[in-house]
């Protein structure tokens, strides 16, 4: 289990962090191109140009039903998000979109302990965001923790 954080980039450069104590990450790397096709003399040759990455990333949130509101709450309210972690002394940061958010219970009571976000990356090229130095040259001043 690691500590994840969400970032949230605003239009007007304010950032927004919600960290998330308990999680697990599984990211599950993917490489495609924006033009891929057969060649037109040899069938068996493929042409592939201009590479991009598509990232699955599966998020195990552990916590209770107000950490669930929290997060999805930030989440549907975000512009441009990324999600960072630390794995092994490393930094992960990664522009994501969101691609499913779990049900949501009618009671509070019966909200598991568990539960899982799936999100999508797409990214060219990975930017080192540190937020402690401010992010894509913003001023620390702009930050904001949720």
């Amino acid at each position: 289990m690691i500590e994840i954080t969400l970032i949230n980039i605003t239009p007007y450069g304010q950032v927004q962090l919600k960290i998330i104590p308990f999680g697990i990450i599984e990211r599950t790397p993917g490489l495609k191109y924006k033009i891929d096709k057969r060649s037109k003399i040899n069938p068996y040759v493929r042409i592939r140009r201009y590479p991009y990455y598509e990232d699955s990333i599966d998020l195990t949130v552990i916590g209770n039903a107000t950490l669930y509101h929290e997060v999805t709450d930030f989440i549907k309210t975000a512009d441009d998000l990324y999600v960072q972690y630390y794995m092994q002394d490393v930094k992960y940061t990664y522009p994501i979109e969101i691609e499913k958010l779990p049900k949501s219970s009618d009671k509070l009571r019966t909200m598991e302990d568990t539960w899982k976000l799936t999100f999508s990356s797409n990214y060219e090229t990975l930017s080192n965001i540190d937020v402690t130095e401010g992010i894509f040259s913003f001023s620390s001043e702009h930050v904001q923790e949720v």
